[in-house]
């Protein structure tokens, strides 16, 4: 996923298959030759599925790795920026990501919601198809995270894996 026009965040670069990677490197390459800057890659939680390429795509940009401590906490590759909740990373053209902290799938699972747009790239916290598996240990505080999450992704919310939820 990527957001912005001219400062681009990457959300979740963490395909394993090598034509996706070369598609999303052609694309930043072509944001880039038209003036983008990618300034972020942020990632949701630890779990492979979800940071598979982070490291190399940050390396080949030179851009940092953002994430909550607990996923810098889990990961084999070092992350440059650990945000909390609230933390917000502005883009450009109004475009803004707010980190909201939403562990349960996972300890340091953080929701990026573009607060121009409404939208909430909600990684492993809402699935398209099929069920997020959830610790029993973390139940008290995935029941709080459901309660909070009316208050974002107006305008729909991004799976980690389609569909869209609207």
């Amino acid at each position: 996923m990527i957001v912005g026009t001219r400062r681009l965040a990457v959300i979740e670069p963490a395909t394993p298959f090598a034509t996706e990677r070369a598609a999303l490197d052609a694309l930043l390459t072509e944001r880039a030759g038209a003036g983008a800057e990618i300034v972020a890659v942020l990632v949701t939680h630890h779990h492979g599925d979800h940071t598979g390429y982070a490291f190399e795509l940050a390396q080949r940009w030179g851009a940092p790795i953002y994430a909550h401590s607990l996923t810098a906490d889990r990961v084999d590759f070092p992350v440059d920026v650990t945000l909390a909740d609230g933390d917000r990373l502005e883009l450009d053209d109004g475009y803004v990501l707010r980190a909201l902290f939403t562990p349960g799938h996972a300890p340091g699972h953080l929701v990026y919601c573009e607060e121009r747009t409404g939208i909430a790239y909600a990684g492993d916290l809402v699935a398209g198809i099929g069920t997020i598996l959830i610790d029993p240990a973390d139940g008290e505080t995935c029941r709080r995270t459901s309660i909070r999450s009316p208050a974002w992704g107006r305008r729909g919310r991004r799976p980690s894996s389609p569909p869209t939820v609207l």
